[in-house]
């Protein structure tokens, strides 16, 4: 690629045009490149000048930067569009945000401030859920334990055990599927997700394996769900009637996963392990990156 630089020359009126083949952020023996003195959040790569990575501030669907929170050690900020009171007639933005402490806490909009909620341990996801009538309902899932969310009112998910609840939550065929240690999944009713009461198709929840260690992390992937253990990852078809969910195990033999790191990007899920990154495609995992050395610490793991 071609580039001109324009100077003035010492005699009035005289222009001298120098043209360039590429440009440099270091000094080369190469003739014919222009070497930057120093860069700011730019690249050079292949020789070419363009922006490098910068930071821009966080903005919702309507263009409003969010309502940052005024929290000491702050862990993590969750923004989500949702009906306004759960109604399912107007929008609204929600804001969440999870301390060190492990509280959580949700921007009130009468108030103007971030209001303390719960204590969910040390770590916590959302999962946004509709009804087919339009209501919505937030499930705050935590590793303690897990609340509904209408609007700003909270309640406790009693169908959780009190310490034993789990940051693995999703939505997904019109229901809330959320974890609970070591191996129980919960499953929502389809006309009210965020319903959990058992019974034979709607609400309800099913044990897996023991063998795996805890659940750690729940992930929607094609038309299934993939449950990640400390030592495994299940396979779970919610095909309609729960009657109809087909569970099944997949080729993982590696070492610990590590909860919130877990997600979606291409047509693969990526996810940390005590023994690095690995790639899955639904039905077995291999170690990428190998050349990066993460190679993360086991105890007090906390990845987002």
């Amino acid at each position: 690629m071609k580039k001109e630089a324009q100077t003035a020359g010492k005699t009035a009126g005289k222009t001298v045009r120098v043209s360039y083949d590429g440009f440099s952020l270091f000094p080369r023996d190469e003739k014919g490149k222009l070497t930057a003195s120093y860069s700011q959040n730019c690249s050079c790569a292949d020789g070419v000048l363009q922006g490098g990575i910068g930071y821009e501030f966080y903005q919702d669907k309507n263009g409003n930067l969010m309502q940052a929170p005024a929290i000491n050690k702050l862990r993590l900020v969750y923004l989500l569009d949702g009906w306004a009171d759960g109604d399912g007639t107007e929008t609204c933005t929600y804001y969440f945000a999870l301390g060190n402490d492990g509280y959580i806490y949700q921007y009130s909009n009468s108030r103007e401030e971030y209001l303390q909620k719960e204590n969910m341990g040390s770590g916590a996801k959302i999962a946004e859920a509709v009804a087919p009538n339009g209501e919505t309902r937030f499930v705050v899932a935590g590793e303690k334990i897990a609340c509904r969310v209408n609007g700003e009112d909270w309640e406790l998910i009693a169908d959780i055990a009190d310490g034993k609840g789990t940051s693995a939550v999703c939505f997904s065929k019109n229901r809330i599927f959320v974890g609970e240690k070591p191996c129980k999944i919960l499953y929502g009713n389809p006309e009210m997700p965020w319903d959990f009461t058992s019974s034979y198709d709607e609400g309800g929840y099913v044990y897996l394996p023991l063998n795996k260690g805890n659940i750690v992390d729940i992930i929607e992937y094609g038309e299934s769900l993939y449950i990640f253990f400390q030592r495994g990852i299940m396979r779970l078809k919610p095909d309609g009637l729960a009657r109809n969910f087909q569970v099944s195990e997949t080729g993982y033999f590696g070492g610990e996963i590590f909860g919130g790191s877990v997600g979606v990007c291409g047509n693969w899920i990526f996810f940390l392990t005590e023994n690095g990154v690995c790639r899955f495609d639904g039905n077995k995992a291999e170690i990428v990156g190998r050349s990066l050395n993460i190679v993360p610490i086991k105890d007090r793991q906390f990845c987002s």
